[in-house]
């Protein structure tokens, strides 16, 4: 079986995202302040199996979390615009979402969750999920 990880494409994707004509950052980690606003954080948080047949798993559902870290709730709406418009081009389906503010820091962070689902036999991406 062969192995499914689209984080790569999942980065690529994210990094042309921009705010104010400028590129926001594209990371793995969350930032630890203020300063390195905006960026985009990306996690793969999950996989499961979707379907199942006599040769085993048909296919196999990704979860994965993309952060939005600005220091306004403004930007945060149009980063989280362009996220939502370019991860539902790569067939992810958002599935969860939701806006905090951390107190501590004072930035604003929208949390959101992106599945899909790929066939693995055949390569394929479906629509988060069948």
């Amino acid at each position: 079986m062969t192995e499914y990880d689209l984080s790569f494409l999942i980065k690529n994707t994210l990094e042309s995202v921009t705010y104010n004509n400028k590129a926001v950052k594209v990371k793995l980690d969350f930032p630890i302040q203020l300063s390195s606003c905006p960026c985009i954080t990306y996690n793969q948080i999950g996989q499961t199996t979707s379907k199942l047949n006599t040769q085993g798993e048909k296919t196999r559902t990704f979860s994965y979390s993309v952060d939005i870290w600005t220091k306004d709730p403004v930007s945060r709406s149009k980063i989280g615009e362009q996220v939502d418009n370019k991860l539902a081009q790569l067939k992810l389906r958002k599935t969860q979402g939701t806006d905090s503010k951390e107190n501590d820091t004072g930035i604003y962070r929208r949390y959101n969750v992106f599945t899909c689902e790929v066939d693995l036999k055949k390569g394929i991406v479906y629509l988060g999920g069948l």
